[in-house]
């Protein structure tokens, strides 16, 4: 007769086996950086082709993140498809890298050349709002500083003169009690020596 212990024991090895085989094969499904970068081209290639910028975008930024290495034209179909969607900035660029590494003899020279002379001054004016814009959200961030820095000075300003304010006179003067005042304010009771009669008198002060 096996134990509980050992029955225990067997369902544990058992769950582990199982545990493996399962990993393994999902390991074994997977697919290399290259495959998938292979894949993601395909769709790109295929989004392309049907005139789906946006999406061959998405595909051609998910092969660049994946940090394999591509054929040149890849930097030229990317550029094409960022210069469709207006991403003139980041098309220039891609269009530049084909250039560099093809030149004179590459396959699509001459298209990346004309594109890139079509988008270079577009290119350039969104560079530039990019830069007005960047401006614009420097000098708020300033102005914001400059007035949380003007009301904290303003704060402890206000701070230093109430710790400044002197109430009494000459001779001997104190406080008893403070309480809040109707309608803002302290109420402070105590005596003096330096007003009324003298030899302390009561002494009401608003703050």
């Amino acid at each position: 007769m096996v134990s509980k212990s050992r029955q225990s024991q067997r369902l544990t090895f058992y769950a582990l086996i199982t545990l493996l085989l399962w990993v393994a094969a999902g390991l074994s499904h997977s697919l290399t950086k290259e495959q998938r970068a292979d894949q993601f081209l395909l769709q790109a290639q295929e989004a392309y082709r049907d005139g789906k910028h946006r999406q061959a975008v998405e595909a051609f930024s998910r092969i660049e993140s994946l940090g394999v290495s591509m054929p040149s034209e890849f930097h030229f179909f990317y550029g094409s498809s960022l210069a469709e969607t207006g991403d003139h900035v980041d098309a220039l660029k891609q269009l530049s890298s084909y250039l560099q590494l093809e030149g004179s003899d590459g396959r699509y020279y001459q298209d990346a050349l004309r594109l890139h002379g079509k988008i270079e001054p577009k290119a350039a004016e969104a560079e530039r709002q990019r830069k007005l814009a960047e401006a614009k959200r420097q000098r708020e961030a300033e102005r914001r500083r400059e007035a949380a820095e003007a009301e904290r000075q303003r704060k402890a300003e206000i701070q230093r003169k109430t710790y400044r304010l002197t109430y009494g006179g000459a001779e001997w003067d104190g406080a008893n009690a403070i309480i809040l005042a109707p309608g803002g304010g302290y109420l402070v009771a105590g005596s003096t020596g330096s007003k009324g009669a003298g030899d302390k008198d009561m002494w009401i002060v608003k703050l």
